[in-house]
């Protein structure tokens, strides 16, 4: 017994030495791997690629939201409320009105005279047509500020589009991008992800270009394009999300995945008070230079993509030699046998982290489309905010939402790196951060009006902002549980997400036909609701661990996992076990 009991006290001593002798050769080699990672991140190849699909995702948010502001300037509000209050009161003996006084050829003379709106809308407050806060008179008895000191007719268009058709409009564009998902996943698998990306937006920038001319026709060929650009942004998105399997090193994969995705804040930083200002005061009478700008931009990109992006490092023609190796070696071991794995995609779906992930992502594209669509009606109904302030003012929780998506990200790789948190753990904590603080904040502002703009604007910023927390957990997640199918498990887990693109804009057109604080309310109390069964299901479901359907199979019937190592990891037999048990920890 006592030989036994010093022979285990002898093997945990010998232990104790391997592990420590591990410990300092794998400290050694990760500061000869930092000087062969090539030049620093300013020209690395691998950043500059970030940067330019930064621009790119900008580009593609500038042009799917741009609508949601040019649409407040291009229809005319008062022709709209007109209509719909005599639809309800088609025969009111005290008016002498009718519906046909607001059918579509009366509409076009009030929308070609704006001007001879504002005395008739006070006629209209006199014969009880117009209900609410939609007259200039219910606005300044209700709203002493600044802000609601602006004219309503001014700020009416030429298109007499019901709320019903502005909520089709802005959701059309994420029908055909939930449509295109799982058949562009294969096509992309397929295809040369460069390929796809500039097809897709030269496509999806000619739309935007063509949108002036489309209004002037019909509201349904702008349906239409709309359509065209949904699906070139579904094909856009996933190979923007597939390009990096070649080129994001293991350990600065969540940094080099959200400045990437920072251009989705970008593009609404850009998209809100640039779309109000040409609304205002730009070229062919306002609304129309909004699409032809931000399509000149969308052109200057597709420049600069073809010339300085490549696939993968190996074809690169400006990667140093040093960078190649670095990124190529980070990647071998998965790139040895992805090429010829096949989607297990009812395992996907039979996979309760799976579905965590789902849950998460749904209830943050909930959030962020509503306010995409929907913030600037917002602003303008609820706050009363001028075109121009509405831009200014929509711009700042996404300058917000920018600084936490860089930030979280950087935050999340030093916590795993510097082992302080499971990955588990850190993948929760964004999401709980993500959700809950919107969930709150969204209750306290839907009991405000007009009345506290301020204290509105920094609970929209405080929301908004808040989510870009999210991006670090269930987008880099799917790299936790299967990195060979991280693009299979983004794409269904996309198509399912786009469903709030779809609803949102007609929840609100359906909800908030009179335009009152009092129907906005029921919106953001059902957004808080769904932010908050979003977290739950995370943080019941989520896992940090591969899964089985996603380890290889060897031909002695052992999984082995998908994960880049160390070569010193791979080299050191006497610490196998330790090695399965923290390989998902290294991503």
């Amino acid at each position: 017994m006592p030989n036994m009991s010093n022979d285990v006290i002898t093997r945990q001593d010998e232990e104790k030495v391997r592990t420590k002798l591990l410990h300092k050769t794998e400290e050694s080699e990760y500061h000869v791997a930092c000087t062969r990672k090539g030049p620093p991140w300013w020209r690395s190849q691998r950043y500059i690629l970030a940067y330019i699909l930064c621009w790119c995702q900008m580009n593609i948010f500038c042009q799917r939201i741009n609508l949601s502001v040019a649409i407040v300037c291009m229809v005319n509000h008062t022709a709209v409320s007109v209509g719909r209050h005599t639809a309800f009161n088609q025969t009111s003996p005290s008016s002498g009105l009718n519906h046909s006084d607001f059918t579509s050829d009366g509409a076009k003379n009030l929308s070609t005279q704006t001007q001879l709106l504002s005395p008739l809308s006070g006629q209209l407050s006199d014969l009880g047509l117009v209900h609410g806060r939609s007259t200039v008179a219910d606005t300044q008895e209700t709203c002493g500020s600044a802000y609601s000191e602006q004219i309503h007719f001014q700020e009416d268009g030429t298109f007499v589009w019901d709320k019903e058709t502005q909520g089709v409009l802005l959701g059309a564009i994420y029908w055909s991008y939930l449509t295109v998902q799982i058949p562009g996943n294969v096509l992309v698998r397929n295809v040369k992800k460069k390929t796809i990306i500039l097809v897709s937006l030269t496509l999806m920038t000619s739309c935007t270009i063509l949108v002036h001319g489309a209004a002037l026709l019909s509201q349904w060929v702008v349906f239409c394009l709309r359509l065209i650009q949904g699906g070139c942004t579904a094909l856009a998105m996933i190979a923007l999300y597939g390009i990096w399997s070649k080129w994001a090193p293991p350990v600065e994969r969540t940094g080099l995945l959200t400045v990437g995705l920072s251009g989705q804040m970008l593009g609404n930083i850009m998209a809100f008070p640039v779309s109000a200002l040409l609304c205002k005061y730009g070229f062919l009478g306002g609304w129309p230079s909004v699409f032809y700008v931000f399509g000149l931009i969308g052109l200057v990109w597709l420049v600069f993509f073809c010339l300085f992006t490549e696939d993968s490092p190996e074809h690169h023609k400006y990667i140093t030699p040093e960078e190649r190796s670095y990124i190529m070696g980070s990647l071998k071991e998965t790139e040895v046998h992805k090429h010829k794995a096949k989607a297990p995609w009812l395992s996907i779906i039979k996979s309760p982290p799976f579905w965590g992930i789902v849950s998460a992502h749904v209830s943050y594209t909930w959030g962020l489309f509503l306010f995409l669509s929907t913030l600037p009606q917002y602003m303008f109904e609820v706050l009363k905010f001028d075109i121009a302030s509405n831009g200014i003012f929509s711009m700042l929780p996404y300058i917000a939402l920018f600084v936490t998506t860089l930030s979280s990200g950087q935050i999340s790789d030093l916590l795993i790196k510097k082992q302080i948190m499971r990955v588990l753990l850190v993948r929760k904590l964004c999401i709980i951060t993500s959700n809950c603080i919107p969930a709150v904040a969204l209750v306290c502002l839907s009991f405000l009006d007009c009345h506290q703009p301020e204290l509105a604007i920094v609970l929209l910023v405080l929301s908004v902002g808040a989510t870009g927390f999210g991006l670090s957990g269930f987008v880099t997640n799917p790299f936790d549980i299967a990195p060979r199918f991280a693009a299979e498990i983004m794409t269904i887990s996309n198509t399912l997400a786009t469903i709030p693109g779809i609803i949102t804009p007609i929840v609100v057109a359906t909800v908030t036909k009179n335009q009152t604080r009092e129907e906005w309310q029921i919106v953001l109390f059902l957004t808080s609701a769904i932010y908050v069964l979003g977290t739950a299901g995370f943080c019941i479901l989520a896992s940090a661990d591969v899964q089985p359907w996603a380890a290889l199979v060897q031909d002695n019937g052992q999984y082995s996992i998908d994960i880049p190592i160390s070569p010193v990891e791979q080299n050191n037999e006497n610490n196998v076990e330790n090695i399965k048990e923290n390989k998902v920890e290294m991503i």
